[in-house]
C-alpha cells in the first residue's frame, strides 16, 4: 500500500495540471432522528457540479482546517427539499471530531513503517497541526495534543 501511494505521488508530480482531490460523505445523518440529510442517488450530481465549479475557480466555499467546503448556498438545491439547517449540518467541519480521524490516520500510517511516503507524512502532520490550532486556545498552541 505504501508503494501504491508513492506511485501515485510520483505520477502526480509529473503532471503539469494535476487534478484536485475532494472528499465527500453522502451519508451524514441527523443526530436527532438518524435520517439521512442528503437525498443521495442522482442528487449527488449537484455535489459533483460544485466540485467541477471549484476546479474551474468558481463554486462558493469556505476555508476550514480540512480544506475548502461548500457554503450552504454553494450547492444548487433547486427542485429538491434540503433545508438550510440540514445543509449547515452536512457541511459542518467540527475540528474536535477530526481528532479521531487524525489518530486513525496515525494508526494506519504506522502499519507501513518508514515506507509511507514522506509527502504523505508531511501532509498528515500539517492536517494534525490545523486541527490542533482549530481546537486549542492560542495560549496552549504548540503543545503536542494530537500526537
Amino acid at each position: 500500500m505504501a508503494d501504491y501511494f508513492a506511485h501515485w505521488l510520483d505520477v502526480g508530480a509529473q503532471l503539469t495540471s494535476p487534478p484536485g482531490v475532494f472528499r465527500v460523505n453522502f451519508f451524514r445523518t441527523s443526530r436527532d432522528d438518524g435520517r439521512f440529510l442528503w437525498p443521495g442517488f442522482g442528487e449527488n450530481l449537484r455535489v459533483l457540479q460544485w466540485i467541477l465549479d471549484r476546479c474551474e475557480g468558481r463554486g462558493d466555499a469556505v476555508d476550514t482546517p480540512i480544506g475548502y467546503v461548500p457554503t450552504v448556498a454553494g450547492i444548487d438545491r433547486r427542485g429538491i427539499s434540503v433545508p438550510d439547517a440540514d445543509m449547515a449540518i452536512l457541511l459542518r467541519v467540527d475540528p474536535a471530531e477530526w481528532v479521531e480521524a487524525v489518530t486513525g490516520q496515525d494508526d494506519f500510517f504506522h502499519r507501513f513503517g518508514d515506507r509511507i511516503p514522506q509527502a504523505l507524512q508531511e501532509e498528515h502532520a500539517r492536517l494534525g497541526r490545523r486541527i490542533e490550532e482549530a481546537i486549542t486556545p492560542p495560549d496552549l498552541q504548540g503543545r503536542d495534543h494530537l500526537h
